[in-house]
């Protein structure tokens, strides 16, 4: 998994796209293990999935954990099983994204509204939760000793492959 960072829309963005990523966030673990990410104000972050190895795909869940929990994936309320109908899981690969939790109208991106604290569950050849905090970029330095680049406006994915 990694945390893709984008410039903040107004709205959410239409289903099944994400905006234009501009590199990863800065990210930490803390003492007690919670990973925290650098999001400053007019920037949000999707999720970005890639395989280990893709001939074993990872089934993934995102928990959005406030007072009652969100599954990031259905929208509804976290329940601990997988559900088909609505769908609460994505498989990896083929599913390579999440740009946040379903609104009306598309997805809200993480940390459109509220630095969110979500956790993420994978199973596949071992089981996997990882907690992440997103956090404004003082609180990042204050934590991590380490200031978090801006966004760079040039640093825009264009769709350009190396050979």
């Amino acid at each position: 998994m990694y945390l893709e960072r984008a410039y903040a829309t107004p709205g959410p963005v239409p289903p099944d796209t994400v905006p234009r990523p501009y590199g990863a966030t800065p990210l930490a673990v803390t003492p007690g293990e919670i990973v925290v990410a650098a999001v400053a104000s007019g920037e949000v972050i999707w999720l970005g999935f890639q395989a280990v190895d893709r001939g074993s795909p990872a089934t993934v869940r995102v928990r959005i954990d406030e007072s009652h929990p969100i599954d990031a994936i259905s929208g509804e309320a976290w329940d601990d099983s997988l559900s088909d109908d609505p769908r609460n899981f994505l498989v990896c690969p083929p599913d390579s994204r999440l740009a946040g939790r379903p609104v009306r109208g598309g997805r809200r991106l993480f940390g459109s509204n509220v630095l969110e604290r979500f956790t993420l569950f994978t199973w596949g050849d071992a089981p996997v939760a990882v907690t992440v905090q997103l956090v404004r970029p003082d609180e990042f330095a204050r934590i991590t000793g380490r200031v978090p680049p801006p966004l760079d406006p040039d640093a825009a994915f264009t769709g350009r492959r190396l050979p």
